[in-house]
């Protein structure tokens, strides 16, 4: 009797000894488990991963259409000769004769300058008299006839060609080279048979325009970053991206065209010179910011 009751005395102490040891297992399992999530989390809030900053972005235009200030336009003079020396004498008889047309016109001689020159041979062809082929020094009329001609060509140097051109620039053409002055200086161009084209009108300080209306592009995107982050809800954080795709586009031209370069010459009697109209320029800024939200 006595050794059923020790028996079961220790069965029971073996059994709770298990069931704690189950228990503590379960136990530190699960504060493991409590651990590793809260290492987990922590990791997760102290990363920062930049992929998940939301942004917006907004675009900016602005334009201006400005009305040219500069005139730019080329003289090319082209003179043949039996050599050289000739046909130099031409080219700088009427490149002087187009420079004292453009000075005794308000054009100030450090706003001409020379932009190429350049020296060709002149060729002409020679074609040799028409012979017949045969060894008899006396042919048949009618073999003649009947038989078809030799002939050779050649190519000859004959003489020289010279060709100079200058270019012109005229500042404040308001003040400088007016409608009627403009006028005057091609009429005179013209009835000497001097050649002038590659007219274009722009504006001088095209990149202090651009500033001021790229500032105007600027300021029109920011009113609109604002607007749309409370429409979203959202507060704008820090600028993080820019971007400028500007134009500018060209409205001008002889005679009303928008870009027109046709040159302006004399042909058998002197032709009344166009009329160049300056036009105006649109110049255009359009940009893009991008801000992170919070």
């Amino acid at each position: 009797m006595n050794n059923i009751s020790k028996n079961m005395n220790e069965f029971m102490q073996s059994t709770g000894l298990k069931r704690n040891l189950y228990t503590l297992i379960i136990v530190f399992i699960a504060l493991f488990a409590i651990a590793k999530t809260v290492l987990t989390y922590k990791e997760a809030i102290s990363f920062k991963n930049p992929n998940s900053v939301n942004y917006i972005s907004v675009s900016g235009k602005a334009e201006e259409f400005i009305k040219p200030d500069t005139l730019t336009f080329y003289i090319t003079v082209n003179e043949e000769g039996k050599d050289i020396l000739e046909a130099t004498a031409k080219v700088t008889t009427k490149v002087d004769k187009a420079i004292s047309i453009l000075t005794a016109n308000g054009v100030n001689k450090d706003n001409i300058k020379l932009e190429a020159y350049n020296v060709s041979d002149k060729y002409d062809t020679v074609t040799s008299a028409c012979t017949y082929p045969g060894t008899e020094p006396i042919m048949e009329k009618a073999t003649m006839i009947a038989t078809a001609c030799i002939q050779t060509s050649s190519s000859k140097i004959v003489g020289q060609i010279v060709t100079q051109s200058i270019s012109v620039k005229i500042r404040d053409i308001e003040k400088n080279a007016n409608n009627d002055q403009r006028t005057k200086i091609l009429s005179e161009l013209t009835s000497e048979n001097i050649k002038a084209d590659n007219f274009a009108f722009t504006v001088y300080d095209i990149d202090f325009a651009k500033k001021i209306i790229r500032e105007e592009a600027i300021k029109n995107a920011k009113i609109d970053a604002k607007k749309l982050a409370k429409d979203l809800g959202v507060r704008l954080d820090k600028l993080s991206s820019f971007s400028d795709n500007d134009g500018d586009y060209p409205i001008y031209g002889m005679g009303g065209d928008m870009m027109n370069t046709k040159s302006v010459r004399a042909q058998s009697a002197p032709m009344a010179a166009p009329e160049l109209t300056p036009g105006q320029q649109k110049v255009t800024s359009n940009v893009t910011l991008t801000y992170s939200i919070k």
